[in-house]
């Protein structure tokens, strides 16, 4: 399996492991401290590196009237929120990133 970890994608820090948990994997952010953790490490890379990728709003737009997940980043950390909603560019001003709604195909 491949060790290397991605680049985080809200600020593209290095993303680091942490191998102190017993059981347990941890992949953090090394700017913003952002994580996650799996039981075990070879899951917690794969489900890391393999994650939905945020798009940031300057890079590209959802279509009008189309259904997605938001990041609406706040002043302070925990002012940012997470919404699934329409997408309409007027009513959208504080939204820093989006991505598709995953399908539940199998």
């Amino acid at each position: 399996m491949n060790k290397e970890l991605k680049p985080y994608p809200f600020c593209g820090s290095e993303a680091k492991r942490n191998d102190d948990l017993q059981n347990w994997g941890e992949i953090f952010c090394t700017n913003c401290g952002c994580h996650m953790a799996e039981g075990g490490m070879n899951k917690a890379i794969k489900a890391w590196n393999t994650r939905n990728t945020w798009i940031p709003v300057d890079e590209r737009l959802p279509e009008e009237g189309q259904r997605v997940i938001c990041l609406m980043r706040g002043e302070r950390a925990e002012d940012t929120k997470v919404q699934i909603l329409r997408w309409f560019e007027y009513d959208n001003a504080d939204v820093s990133h989006w991505m598709p709604i995953p399908t539940l195909d199998k």
